[in-house]
């Protein structure tokens, strides 16, 4: 029986690909193009990485030690919290501020600690979004108490 975390993975992601297509249907046809082909895509990604790991399985290949998530153990809860940070406090800060505390905390997780980088980057990205969401579309985005 295949026990790798892959696969496990992938049969979750499948099974809430699945449910999230049958969801689609409350849609309209247009609304529901779009994310249908991106469930139809996941479903067929994990197909392959389920694929894949069965074809090492039949050849006698064992899974590597720490298998291909194990370094992401921190990693990932730790960004998914600082989303739902991000989320909070958009409508408080604003988007701007927000989207730069956020650029920032998600760069010191992933190790980034250049200072050059760990600054400009979030900066030229949030005045890039300024540029375009508010100049050019002329789109509303979230004020918050600064602006």
């Amino acid at each position: 029986m295949l026990k790798n975390k892959s696969v496990i993975f992938s049969f979750i992601v499948i099974a809430f690909s699945i449910w999230s297509y049958f969801e689609s249907f409350n849609f309209s046809d247009r609304a529901a193009r779009w994310p249908r082909t991106i469930i139809l895509f996941t479903i067929l990604f994990c197909l392959l990485l389920i694929i894949g790991e069965a074809i090492k399985f039949l050849k006698g290949i064992k899974a590597e030690e720490g298998d291909s998530f194990s370094h992401l153990s921190w990693f990932v809860p730790s960004l998914i919290i600082t989303t739902i940070g991000f989320i909070y406090i958009i409508p408080r800060l604003g988007f701007f501020i927000s989207t730069f505390l956020f650029m920032v905390t998600g760069m010191y997780i992933l190790g980034i600690r250049d200072s050059k980088k760990f600054i400009l980057a979030p900066i030229i990205i949030v005045i890039f979004i300024y540029i375009v969401f508010k100049m050019i579309l002329n789109l509303p985005l979230p004020q918050g108490i600064f602006f």
